[in-house]
């Protein structure tokens, strides 16, 4: 595993330094069509937080669930630095099909916590990015997210999963960007996963 893993530094809509190790393209042409190996993330103004705490993410906003074909040049959720917490079933079965992938920023300043089933039977989801801070992960964070085929978690300590990515692609790929040791790296955390009933025997290591 390479531990000089080279981050980015990019600018959001929203105007937040995020950290990631996926190319980012911003477009405002209204295509339709996004590369694959490029990220355009959906901008701040379409997700709900708590009046009381903008630090909770509560959802989509209604004026994105009822317009959402403004949005299709999008293909990616991109996670707040600021957020700390998500609700429970914040966004099950509500993501569109334009949207493919999901990023938290590696470097999210606090431990994130997450309700009961938050991304839970999202078909369209493909790929997804997780920060080291992600500590705990409550029942039915990934479920049914039936073409999930790509985990990248950036210094994971969790050991504690419950359902979390049940019903996903039956191959895909695990990569550990910032491992704390070996215990910790691509393999082991494929090995948990596995041996809980979280992934299914076809998933490997990604390759570097």
């Amino acid at each position: 595993m390479n531990k000089k893993l080279i981050k980015s530094i990019v600018s959001v809509t929203w105007g937040l330094g995020v950290a990631t190790s996926i190319p980012f393209v911003a477009t405002s042409c209204g295509c339709s069509s996004v590369s694959p190996d490029k990220i355009n993330p959906l901008p701040d103004t379409v997700y709900k937080y708590d009046a009381t705490n903008n630090k909770k993410l509560l959802g989509f906003t209604d004026e994105f669930l009822v317009n959402q074909n403004k949005y299709k040049q999008y293909n990616t959720m991109l996670i707040s630095t600021n957020v700390n917490d998500i609700a429970q079933e914040a966004f099950h079965g509500k993501i569109p099909l334009f949207i493919t992938k999901i990023i938290f920023p590696a470097e999210m300043p606090e431990e994130i916590a997450t309700g009961y089933g938050v991304f839970y039977n999202n078909s369209s989801i493909t790929s997804i990015v997780l920060p080291g801070n992600l500590k705990t992960t409550y029942m039915g964070l990934f479920e049914d997210c039936s073409n999930l085929s790509s985990i990248t978690w950036d210094a994971w300590d969790c050991s504690s999963f419950d359902g979390c990515f049940r019903g996903v692609a039956a191959t895909g790929t695990v990569k550990v960007t910032n491992p704390i040791d070996s215990d910790y790296d691509s393999a082991a955390l494929l090995t948990i996963l596995k041996q809980s009933g979280e992934l299914p025997s076809g998933w490997q290591v990604a390759e570097d």
